[in-house]
């Protein structure tokens, strides 16, 4: 009887272990299926020049759907020959580089789908065209969770509403320019809000957009020190303007590096509105420090004042003429453009001050 009872003790088992085998073999089997856990990683751009290496990336991120994180070891605008379609989470940044994104005035720049975070940092988004998407969001539609931070977004068209952003599930703007962009009038030429609940606004300038610079059918939290040039925003914050001149530059250009940004003009209502201790960026878009004053700036360029750099060593001239001698020297002025050199003739100095000399000076 024992040796029996040892026997059947041993088939069950042997029963069970199998059992247990099988089910991690279709444990196993399931997980296979259903796709490969995949940890975030870092994607470079090693190659502005065109968008073949930034729209593999994107599909790399797309595939693996775990928050990778794009950034960029080149700079200068990248023409898009299709519109970057953003399927999983992920991250853009061009902190430390100057990037656009160009859509060349043909194809949509960005497109965010449904259920996925995307985490837009230190880039230029311009001349997207929406023509496609319903016609909307020339330079971003988004149906997922958008959050943008240092970042321009101008130049951009669309057919239908939100020349600049189209969006319609959630979004986050911080610290940012959405300027210059169109629209059919009253369909936010800067960015239209359709229906969504979750939309917060804060430290931007949303301003000097075609078609109004937003059309709201949802819910958008003014989260202060923002600047529009209507009211169709709603910023109604006490450290927000409405139906003001930001004052800034014509159009897109290179103001400190090749990316394309929207320069704040000397007295602009947007410089040292936000106080040091509400400021939670350290740079701009451009990685120029923040605060350049006694507080930060709104959107994403920090003003700084210009500085003229003069030659340390004396100028010396012998001028034997009554007339005197021309001095033609370089000075350095180091202010929007970083570096940026001119050329003063026989004393002049900038701002239409000159200094007179005798002859023989």
């Amino acid at each position: 009887m024992n040796q029996q009872h040892t026997n059947r003790l041993s088939s069950w088992a042997r029963l069970v272990g199998l059992a247990l085998l099988l089910g991690v073999g279709v444990l196993a089997s399931l997980g296979l299926a259903s796709g490969t856990v995949h940890a975030a990683t870092t994607l470079t751009v090693t190659n502005c020049s065109n968008d073949s290496q930034l729209q593999a990336d994107v599909s790399t991120a797309n595939s693996d759907n775990a928050n990778d994180t794009i950034t960029f070891a080149c700079s200068g605008a990248i023409p898009l020959t299709s519109t970057l379609n953003i399927t999983g989470s992920m991250t853009l940044d061009g902190s430390g580089q100057s990037v656009t994104l160009d859509g060349n005035n043909s194809v949509q720049v960005l497109s965010v789908d449904s259920g996925v975070s995307f985490t837009l940092n230190a880039l230029t988004i311009a001349h997207g065209s929406g023509v496609v998407t319903d016609g909307g969001g020339g330079g971003i539609y988004n149906q997922g969770t958008l959050s943008i931070s240092n970042s321009t977004v101008s130049g951009n068209s669309a057919s239908r509403g939100g020349g600049g952003i189209y969006n319609q599930e959630t979004l986050s703007i911080s610290n940012s320019t959405v300027s210059g962009n169109s629209a059919p009038s009253g369909e936010g030429g800067g960015i239209e809000i359709h229906l969504s609940i979750v939309n917060n606004i804060g430290g931007s300038i949303v301003a000097a957009n075609t078609g109004g610079d937003c059309s709201v059918s949802g819910f958008l939290i003014d989260q202060g020190y923002n600047l529009s040039s209507d009211s169709s925003c709603g910023f109604t914050a006490s450290t927000s303007q409405q139906n003001t001149n930001p004052m800034l530059a014509s159009g897109l250009a290179n103001n400190g590096g090749p990316t394309q940004t929207l320069a704040l003009l000397d007295g602009s209502p947007a410089i040292n509105k936000i106080p040091a201790s509400a400021c939670t960026v350290t740079t701009d878009q451009r990685g120029i420090s923040r605060p350049q004053g006694p507080a930060c700036d709104i959107g994403a360029f920090e003003f700084r004042v210009p500085v003229l750099s003069l030659p340390s060593s004396p100028l010396t001239v012998d001028a034997t003429s009554p007339q005197g001698a021309t001095v033609t020297y370089t000075a350095t002025l180091y202010g929007q453009r970083r570096g940026e050199s001119a050329r003063y003739h026989d004393g002049q100095l900038p701002g239409g001050g000159q200094r007179r000399r005798r002859p023989g000076q």
